[in-house]
């Protein structure tokens, strides 16, 4: 029983298509789990994800992308 474990193991690890599912699983998880956190705005917490208004948001998100494309 085990080494069938380990064949399917080896077989799944060896397909180009594990890595991509894995991460898509885990990132569907995560919105899931960002989605029914419930944080309020008095809270400490978030002022740490962002504390600036809607009008600065796009500055944000370019300076943000950009210094993801340059690292």
């Amino acid at each position: 029983m085990f080494t069938r474990l380990l064949t399917i193991w080896d077989a799944v690890r060896a397909r180009l298509w594990a890595l991509p599912l894995a991460m898509v699983l885990a990132a569907g998880a995560s919105a899931y789990v960002a989605l029914r956190t419930n944080i309020s705005v008095s809270d400490d917490l978030a002022l740490y994800l962002y504390s600036g208004d809607a009008k600065e948001t796009p500055q944000f998100l370019s300076n943000l992308v950009s210094s993801m494309m340059q690292a």
